[in-house]
């Protein structure tokens, strides 16, 4: 049964007719594929590589690439051994939640809901930029002057 703290919340962590996920759910391999995946979306290299390769650090973009790759290991490992002690579902907020309160669980959760929001918002900056280039690149190569609208 779930227990009722004296701030009026209720507990439902040691209640037995909650369900939780098997402590060996997830495998190393498993764990690896979701970090990987979480962590580098399509948006997020649609709106980087472009940019990091063209007009960033160019010829080292591989090498970045492969520094992500390392740290995204790491992180990994880490995530699958607190994943093996932290049997409840909820992903990063069980483990902040877990080591750090409920309180910073909560701000975490909050704080990476305004930084995914501003950085999709950052993508519309990008693709209008790299959209405008195009858009430019392809209209000069066709019009070749004769689109111009002055009288």
């Amino acid at each position: 049964m779930a227990t009722e703290t004296a701030s009026g919340t209720i507990d439902v962590s040691k209640s037995n007719s909650i369900n939780l996920l098997h402590s060996k759910a997830v495998g190393l391999a498993g764990v690896l594929f979701l970090a990987v995946t979480g962590a580098a979306p399509m948006s997020a290299m649609l709106g980087n590589v472009p940019f990091a390769a063209g007009y960033g650090i160019g010829k080292y973009t591989p090498a970045a690439f492969l520094m992500a790759t390392i740290v995204l290991t790491i992180f990994s490992v880490g995530y699958a051994a607190m994943a093996s002690r932290v049997s409840s579902v909820g992903g990063f907020y069980s483990f902040i939640s877990q080591g750090l309160g409920r309180e910073v669980g909560m701000s975490a959760g909050i704080g990476s809901l305004a930084c995914y929001s501003l950085f999709e918002a950052s993508l519309t900056g990008l693709f209008a930029f790299f959209g405008n280039l195009w858009i430019s690149h392809t209209s000069a190569s066709t019009c070749r002057g004769s689109c111009s609208r002055s009288p």
